[in-house]
């Protein structure tokens, strides 16, 4: 029988391993975390395959210095878990100036071999330094 709680606690492990992934530009834990049709879809419509998402990540002079988001909402359809939220993201630029930059997304997860994988990201830019504190960002489960 499905357990939505705990498979909501488990996709959030996963979407919390790939922001933590994404912070430290860690390849090998975006590569397991990311199914082989991964692409992300920005908000003009641009697709990444998981390499090229990969290697934006990686090869980027930014430094991300924090990211999280909330609300973080999952919902289920059979093996199908869309994950949604407002990721916020502390950057450091090149010029040692300090940014927080607010992206909505929308995230699909694919269970295979009893894994969830991401195979869509979907994001919306919503702009820097919008929020001034980190009130209403909870950490997600670890």
């Amino acid at each position: 029988m499905f357990d939505e709680a705990k498979e909501s606690v488990r996709v959030q492990r996963v979407e919390r391993a790939i922001f933590t992934a994404i912070q430290d530009r860690d390849e090998a834990v975006l590569m397991k975390h990311l199914d082989a049709s991964f692409v992300h879809i920005d908000a003009i419509g641009t697709r990444q395959d998981r390499e090229a998402f990969v290697l934006s990540i990686t090869g980027s002079p930014l430094e991300i210095m924090d990211v999280s988001a909330a609300p973080l909402t999952v919902a289920f359809t059979g093996d199908v878990a869309i994950a949604a939220g407002i990721q916020r993201a502390l950057v450091r630029l090149e010029d040692d100036r300090r940014i927080e930059a607010r992206t909505a997304f929308t995230d699909i997860f694919v269970q295979k071999d009893g894994e969830w994988l991401l195979t869509l990201a979907h994001s919306l830019d919503l702009g820097a330094d919008g929020l001034s504190t980190s009130e209403g960002f909870d950490e997600m489960p670890s």
